[in-house]
């Protein structure tokens, strides 16, 4: 048999060449599918996952009592990012954010029905309208609304509106996951028999809120000086502040407890005497050399809460040193001593635990941590003090005499580093004498 080699090759090479092709198609399709990412949030991606656990309605969820008369309320969710609305009967949202309530209303037929009323009760959540009075709505309805009155409704019309649902504070932290009932009622006429029949429904709607806790914590720079000695030991002080943003107050999760820790440093080689708060609760270990104050908010076993802890809170921390930390009594050298260098960092941690949504798919507790490294700065004054008082009091052969210090000064040398030597003084009066201060 004869065969062309050259009809073979120009074979080969388209077949080649469809090859080629198809290879670089799946792997551009392997490309595509392992660089693919979501549109959607991971918040929006775990919304999903918990919408997943409602039930998903179809229209024949919407009939009621009466065969001519349907209604259903529902949430609407793209739950696989496909661009197709799956209506809910539930809704996961995070607090501060908002979804949209529907309802629906259809009369079928020539009769029609008048005095509807769509009621909400015991939500977890408020829904705000925005609809003017028109020919089924009978007043105008725009802001927070809990009942929605229709008029007369004719047969054959359908009617939908919606609300958007908002957060409202709660009192109770198993109140994040609630289940409302929206109540629908109405009068049905047929206009065939002139019977009317009252329409009753009934739709639970579940709403899970679920949050973060984002604070705030401040603190200050304080400047110590020397001349702030009292006594045998020194006080210094700074504050500290925590706080939740204006705009979010009526949006935070109710708080459980906050502990705030405070670490006490050595300044140079001398340890604090003891620290303490404004709070006198906090408790002082002088072997870890920690301050610590826990607040707790107090629940009863069903979840409500008694009392809470602020959402802000300011505290002055107090902290003692010895008196031998600040070397007030040596003057000479003073710039040495305080020359920028005694400068303390008091490392404070506070931490805010809040109670979140109660149910499997969310973290039950969570928390807020902050770090903030309050600084004291010790420094000498601008104008060291006197030494001495202005006279000092002798007493020779039993007998008390005033001398003033510029004369000490000036004429003995009975002064050394800032305090008053007697044994210098002894050899001018040549005999023993008792020194003090005046």
């Amino acid at each position: 048999m004869k065969v062309n080699l050259r009809n073979s090759t120009k074979t080969v090479l388209k077949v080649a060449a469809l090859m080629l092709v198809l290879i670089t198609t799946i792997v551009a399709v392997c490309m595509n599918k392992t660089t693919f990412k979501s549109s959607l949030t991971e918040e929006q991606l775990f919304e999903n996952r918990v919408a997943k656990n409602y039930n998903e309605l179809t229209n024949d969820d919407k009939e009621t009592n009466v065969a001519n008369v349907r209604f259903g309320s529902y949430f609407l969710r793209d739950l696989y990012g496909n661009n197709v609305a799956h209506m809910l009967d539930g809704t996961c949202k995070k607090i501060g954010g908002t979804d949209e309530l529907y309802f629906d209303i259809a009369v079928s037929g020539d009769s029609y029905i008048d005095n509807a009323k769509i009621q909400i009760t015991n939500a977890n959540f408020n829904a705000e309208f925005n609809y003017l009075k028109d020919d089924y709505l009978k007043h105008n309805y725009t802001g927070e609304f809990s009942i929605i009155e229709f008029d007369r409704i004719e047969g054959g019309s359908e009617e939908q509106i919606y609300g958007s649902i908002k957060f409202k504070p709660l009192n109770n932290y198993n109140d994040y996951s609630k289940t409302a009932i929206v109540t629908f009622t109405a009068d049905y006429h047929d206009i065939y028999t002139g019977e009317t029949e009252q329409v009753e429904k009934q739709v639970p709607i579940t709403v899970d809120w679920h949050g973060n806790l984002n604070t705030v914590v401040t603190t200050n720079t304080t400047i110590f000086s020397p001349t702030q000695i009292s006594g045998n030991t020194v006080n210094t002080s700074f504050e500290i502040k925590e706080y939740t943003d204006e705009r979010l107050k009526d949006q935070t999760l109710l708080l459980k407890d906050r502990v705030i820790e405070i670490k006490i440093p050595n300044l140079r080689q001398w340890e604090p005497v003891t620290a303490r708060l404004s709070d006198g609760n906090a408790v002082y270990d002088p072997t870890t050399k920690t301050l610590t104050l826990i607040t707790e908010s107090n629940f009863d076993d069903e979840g409500n809460c008694i009392s809470s802890i602020a959402k802000e809170c300011k505290y002055t921390i107090y902290i003692t040193y010895p008196e031998e930390a600040y070397a007030y009594t040596t003057w000479v050298g003073a710039d040495d001593i305080f020359n920028g260098k005694d400068t303390i960092n008091c490392v404070t941690t506070v931490t805010t635990h809040a109670y979140n949504n109660q149910g499997p798919d969310f973290e039950h507790v969570i928390a807020s941590n902050n770090t903030v490294y309050p600084t004291i700065k010790f420094t000498p004054p601008q104008t060291p003090p006197a030494p001495l008082d202005t006279t000092v009091v002798v007493y020779y052969e039993h007998e008390r005499e005033e001398i003033s210090i510029q004369r000490v000064l000036e004429n003995y040398e009975g002064v050394k580093n800032g305090e008053l030597v007697a044994e210098n003084l002894t050899s001018y009066f040549d005999t023993h004498i008792t020194v003090q201060r005046g």
